[in-house]
């Protein structure tokens, strides 16, 4: 996997966070914070972490913020303070900015300014939440620039074997058919290999509309 460089803006619960676990993934992470305290609680987690304030043009100017693959603002508690970050950010050439938004109105003005995307953290845990909770076949569903990476659960009796194979009791032959005819469309991946009592996961990438269709069927 390749390493990227990422610059976050705001070290609340969501930015603090997201700079340790790109971290750890091996990427190079900037934050910056108006609190010393929280600049020196991720000094030893991070490439680096600085005292600034990125509504301030100048300090924003000084970060060279192009060189960063992307940039993250979290400062959804300081919408006007975020305002000004993001417009400093754009006129300075950021390759690409993600904000943080706290409701639809803020998510509305910060695309209309430039944002190249906005995440609601609350409102996308829970309709993953929602969405997972009313599925039997899948597990958990991530969305990712237009598709979708979903782990869906595979039946006992397809563990081991691609499910071309058979033969199929008379009484699983329509279902097997029925997914032999998925697989060969690309909607179902290859069983896992390994038998067992509980049920198998398999993570399989597709749009997000194979993954809805996946969503409403039940393998069982």
């Amino acid at each position: 996997m390749s390493k990227n460089s990422y610059a976050i803006f705001g070290l609340g619960s969501f930015g603090g966070k997201l700079a340790v676990e790109l971290s750890r993934a091996g990427h190079t992470v900037l934050v910056c914070d108006v609190n010393q305290s929280k600049v020196d609680d991720y000094s030893s987690k991070v490439a680096e972490a600085l005292v600034c304030d990125v509504s301030n043009a100048d300090a924003v100017k000084e970060l060279n913020v192009s060189k960063f693959d992307a940039v993250i603002l979290g400062m959804s508690s300081f919408f006007e303070k975020q305002v000004l970050a993001l417009t400093l950010l754009k006129q300075e050439g950021a390759k690409r900015v993600l904000a943080k938004a706290v409701s639809d109105i803020q998510e509305r003005i910060l695309y209309r300014l430039g944002a190249d995307e906005v995440i609601q953290p609350e409102k996308d845990v829970a309709a993953r939440l929602a969405r997972r909770l009313s599925l039997t076949n899948i597990s958990d569903v991530f969305e990712f620039k237009g598709s979708a990476i979903a782990e869906v659960q595979v039946p006992t009796t397809l563990a081991g074997r691609s499910l071309r194979a058979g033969p199929a009791q008379p009484q699983q032959h329509h279902r097997a058919a029925a997914a032999q005819a998925r697989e060969r469309r690309g909607d179902l991946p290859r069983a896992r290999r390994g038998a067992g009592k509980r049920r198998h996961a398999h993570r399989v990438r597709r749009s997000r509309r194979h993954i809805e269709t996946l969503q409403k069927r039940e393998l069982t």
